[in-house]
């Protein structure tokens, strides 16, 4: 059981690093912002719990359904940055590596 709040602990901490730094380095334009303390601390959070589930259910479809609608929302925050004339793709990439990485942590591989 420890180990487990080990796990998701890691996960957060990530989530909350990367959280802090895209919020610490805001776009040129105030108006919008994805993501930021709250959303990448989630993202992480989100890819642990989907490992975990991808594990006792012992489906690889666990891990994969979860990470395609990251992948989803996040097409979908990317289109909304274009039209507003933003053409970056870092936040984007770095919220589904998030949830990559939240994932990793449930496999022990929090050294990545």
């Amino acid at each position: 059981m420890i180990e487990l709040f080990y796990h998701f602990g890691i996960a957060l901490a990530i989530g909350l690093l990367i959280g802090l730094e895209r919020e610490a380095k805001p776009e040129e334009s105030n108006d919008y912002m994805f993501g930021g303390i709250r959303t990448f601390p989630l993202l992480a959070i989100l890819g642990c719990a989907a490992a975990m589930l991808a594990d006792k259910s012992g489906s690889i479809w666990g891990i994969v359904i979860p990470l395609l609608i990251v992948g989803a929302l996040l097409t979908v925050a990317y289109v909304g940055s274009v039209k507003r004339g933003d053409f970056g793709l870092t936040t984007e990439v770095a919220g589904l590596l998030t949830a990559i990485l939240g994932a990793l942590c449930y496999y022990g591989e929090a050294e990545i």
